[in-house]
């Protein structure tokens, strides 16, 4: 038995010693875990305080406000992580200087611009498609949010790209929503009046403290390397077909919440947002190994290392299924006692839990293929299915949410994600002939 135990032991370390980047993997999972528990605080006490239509306030916000900041973003954040980390691996980092500098300078002057055009254009046409006033309280108050909103992208893919990948993944999530939660609950033990408003200026508060701390540690990095001015102008050309991915993305998620919020309400919306947050988990640990893979993808790419990529996507695949496992149990077998513990309001998004976990499945089975997609140059094929998407949303959300509700907003939902990443592995696999599968 001791003999067995040391051959296992010696078997598992060979193993980390081969693969060094499982040990930050998981590092990186843990982080995302905390951040995810986190997440769920916030939201339980948004529901706790301010009910489904506080949660649902909430929601078309942040949403929105992540739409405006991508369009700032430009695709630039992906370019960045991609250029960068292959800089840093042909040991030229006053290119990787000269990039991080370009990017974030332009990144700053587009949000503030987008930030006023919200303020002044977007949030009055919005008002008039909620079913409520109140349903863009939250939005008119933190439209500023766009501007923090995109630099933590760009701080984030700096650090990732340079090596703090864990620093970076701290900051970009945890760290934000622990300032938040921080917050609120001080407010509320000194018996400060509070409404869902001072929910929404303290989580972007929150993500523009961690900016600011990113972009000093990010600065202290590479102060001392050498620095070749890199033009905006072939980022721009690279980045503008991930700009419309994640902005389609982000937009299908926006039109499903806009459209359930037209049909039904805010109450409606958040049951919907914290069914699709719960299930938001399983993207969590795939984007904790996008964290970790991404860079190390856009390295081999760079030298020509296929079945590196294709080891690396078949290793995350195995590991992100293991861990999903529990999370399958809970939302497939218990999905409405999961609800419930948002309060007995949200009893009703049972079912909604159950078939957004189903879709997630699919998500898991193809695990980063998003990241593979576009660390490998594979942009406009991704630009390709993401339209694909936008397609398959509009027709099944403007169909089956005014026929059912919150049930047709999760099957439109379902499809769509479905729908994109199997077309997205099979782009991988069979167009760009990456060895995803062993031969």
């Amino acid at each position: 038995m001791a003999r067995r135990t040391a051959a296992l032991t010696s078997l598992a370390k060979g193993y980390l010693e081969r693969n060094p980047h499982i040990l930050q993997t998981f590092a990186a999972f843990s982080i995302k875990i905390v951040g995810a528990v986190l997440s769920f605080g916030f939201t339980i006490l948004l529901a706790r305080a301010y009910g489904p239509a506080g949660v649902g306030q909430f929601g078309l916000a942040v949403t929105t406000l992540l739409i405006a900041s991508t369009a700032a973003l430009l695709g630039t954040d992906y370019i960045l992580i991609r250029t960068v980390a292959g800089d840093i691996k042909i040991d030229r980092r006053d290119l990787a200087r000269g990039a991080i500098r370009t990017v974030a300078t332009m990144v700053l002057v587009t949000s503030i611009a987008v930030a006023v055009v919200l303020t002044l254009g977007g949030v009055p046409l919005l008002q008039r498609l909620y079913d409520r006033p109140a349903d863009g309280l939250v939005l008119r108050a933190v439209t500023f949010g766009v501007i923090p909103i995109a630099l933590i992208r760009i701080v984030s893919s700096s650090l990732r790209s340079s090596g703090r990948v864990l620093f970076a993944q701290i900051l970009d999530g945890p760290a934000s929503m622990a300032i938040a939660i921080t917050t609120v609950g001080v407010l509320h033990v000194l018996a400060v009046p509070t409404t869902v408003v001072s929910a929404g200026i303290a989580y972007v508060a929150g993500i523009a403290i961690c900016v600011a701390i990113g972009a000093v540690v990010q600065w202290r990095d590479m102060r001392d390397w050498p620095h070749t001015p890199v033009p905006l102008r072939p980022i721009l050309a690279q980045g503008w077909p991930i700009l419309c991915v994640v902005l389609v993305g982000y937009s299908i998620d926006w039109l499903i919440l806009t459209l359930l919020a037209t049909h039904q309400s805010a109450v409606e919306v958040g049951i919907f947002r914290t069914a699709w947050q719960v299930t938001s988990i399983f993207n969590l640990i795939i984007v904790s190994f996008d964290a970790v893979a991404g860079p190390r993808i856009a390295a081999a790419y760079r030298i020509g290392d296929l079945s590196g990529i294709g080891r690396t996507w078949r290793q995350a695949v195995a590991i992100i299924l293991g861990l999903s496992l529990p999370l399958f149990v809970l939302t497939l077998g218990f999905p409405g006692l999961v609800m419930q513990l948002f309060g007995s309001e949200f009893a009703e998004g049972a079912t909604v839990l159950r078939i957004l976990a189903l879709a997630q499945l699919v998500n898991v089975l193809t695990g980063p293929i998003g990241s593979v997609l576009i660390m490998t140059g594979g942009e406009r094929y991704s630009l390709g299915n993401s339209l694909l998407s936008l397609g398959v949303a509009l027709l099944t959300a403007l169909t089956l949410i005014p026929l059912f509700g919150l049930t047709g907003a999760a099957i439109a939902s379902a499809l769509t994600l479905s729908v994109r990443n199997l077309v997205g592995w099979a782009i991988v696999a069979f167009k760009l002939k990456l060895p995803l599968l062993r031969r």
